[in-house]
Order: C-alpha cells, then sequence, then structure tokens
C-alpha cells in the first residue's frame, strides 16, 4: 500500500479535521512496527516489518488512535502512554475498520482462537464469575451474623479473613444484582457500580454486542461528566455519605491506633 492509500484507508475509519502525515521507513525494526511523532503529526511504519498489508493496516491503525488521543480534548503526556481512554479510541478504530473490510481480524475468523476463547470462557470466566457471586451471598451472612452478635463487620473482614474491606463490599454488589456470570467478575463489578437499572442493562448489552470494558468504562466517564447539574438535595446526600464513610474509616483507624497503644 501506498501511504495515500494508507492515510485514506484510515480517515475512512475515521475521519480527523487535523492533518497528519504516512512514513513507511522502508526499515526493519526490532523494537517498534511503528511510531507516532505527535510534534510533526506523523505516523511512522517500519513496513519491512510485515509479510502483507493487513498487518501493515492494523499497525497504522494503532498509530492513528494515537494522533487522534493527541488531537483530543484531554492529549495524554506521552506516545507510551497506553491509557483506558487510548484503548478505547484503538478498539473502537479496529471494529469500525473490520465492518468495513479494512482491517481483517483474525480472534473471531481463526478456529483456533475460537475454541481456546470458548474454553476460556467456559473453563474459567463462567465458573468464576459464578463462584464469586456465591461468594459475595456468604459475606452477607456474615455481615448478619456480626450484625446479630454485635460484631463489626470490618473488623471480621479484616482481622479474621484478611481480605481488603472495598472488594469485599464490591463482591457483595456483584452478589445481590442479576447480572450473568457470564460477563465476568470484571464485567459484574463494572456493572453493579452502575445503580440506574435502565443503564445498567443497556451497558449489559453493550458488554454482550462487543463493548471492552475501557470502551464501557469510558462511556459511563463520558456520561458523567456530560450530565446536567446535580440536584442540590442529591449533592448533599452524597456528600454526607461520603463523609459518614470517613468517619467511619477514622474510627476504625483510631481504634486500631489505640489498640497498639494499651500494648506498649
Amino acid at each position: 500500500m501506498t501511504n495515500e492509500q494508507i492515510k485514506q484507508a484510515l480517515l475512512e475509519v475515521q475521519e480527523c479535521e487535523i492533518d497528519f502525515s504516512i512514513v513507511q521507513s522502508g526499515k526493519k525494526s526490532r523494537r517498534v512496527n511503528g511510531l507516532y511523532k505527535p510534534e510533526s503529526r506523523e505516523i511512522v511504519l517500519h513496513n519491512r516489518n510485515f509479510s502483507n498489508d493487513n498487518l501493515l493496516i492494523y499497525t497504522a491503525i494503532h498509530e492513528y488512535a494515537h494522533h487522534l488521543h493527541f488531537c483530543s480534548d484531554a492529549p495524554p503526556k506521552s506516545t507510551r502512554s497506553h491509557t483506558r481512554r487510548f484503548r478505547t479510541i484503538l478498539h473502537t478504530l479496529l471494529k469500525e475498520a473490520e465492518k468495513k473490510g479494512i482491517y481483517r481480524g483474525v480472534l473471531e475468523t481463526d478456529p483456533r482462537f475460537a475454541e481456546l476463547t470458548e474454553r476460556i470462557r467456559s473453563t474459567f470466566i463462567l465458573p468464576h464469575g459464578s463462584l464469586m457471586k456465591d461468594f459475595g451471598r456468604v459475606l452477607v451472612e456474615a455481615e448478619e451474623l456480626c450484625r446479630e452478635t454485635g460484631v463489626r463487620f470490618e473488623d471480621y473482614v479484616g482481622r479474621v479473613l484478611k481480605l481488603d474491606r472495598l472488594e469485599v463490599r464490591q463482591v457483595m454488589q456483584v452478589s445481590q444484582s442479576d447480572l450473568p456470570a457470564e460477563i465476568g467478575y470484571a464485567g459484574m463489578k463494572t456493572l453493579a457500580g452502575i445503580r440506574d437499572e435502565g443503564l445498567r442493562r443497556d451497558a449489559l448489552e453493550k458488554l454482550q454486542a462487543g463493548y471492552t470494558q475501557d470502551m464501557l468504562q469510558e462511556e459511563i466517564l463520558t456520561k458523567k461528566k456530560n450530565a446536567g447539574p446535580e440536584d442540590p438535595a442529591e449533592a448533599l446526600k452524597k456528600e454526607r455519605q461520603r463523609i459518614l464513610k470517613t468517619i467511619n474509616s477514622l474510627k476504625i483507624r483510631l481504634e486500631e491506633i489505640e489498640e497498639k497503644m494499651a500494648v506498649l
């Protein structure tokens, strides 16, 4: 492919108002297949690294994602910043490129990947998701027993189970949701944090339709940023919850310090 053909292919995947150039180095590199120079807005491709145009266009899309990231309203600090935002841009570009036939992915078409993916999902992701939901239900049972006996649940979690309190709360939240274990614990944890049932159902459909975790979390973050002004009463309620949570954490820490001081 010529430089112009590559550029037109990228613009067909997604347009960009800020111009860029394509440079094929004519070299083979052991370190990288390509790179993006934000100062000159150049996409450099070490074209001798590729045995076919499909591999070449994949790297071009990767570097184009860097260009789009640098042209966004929240540019990264360096081209090594493979942040969630960058990954979201890249995955979106690849999905669109596959749909338009510009790039041919092998992850869903190669039967070896298909077999391996099914084995991973059925042997690990699904059982792990189900196990974590069951785990959360047992933790809810433990919390109820602590309440019945007057034992602080946080003490039981930290001192006996030796688990992180935040992670325990997330597991419990997942167990109380109606989310399918097939999306895995990570997916359930993300969706369980969405309080609005309609938004949670929409997010589930998108995850099942091919959204990545990065794409989903970036969309959730964007919606929060673009949301209108929050109701003052709701804002005060949330602030109160944060303060109460902080007070509770400080009380626990104070008790720990006093226990340590008592034995000195």
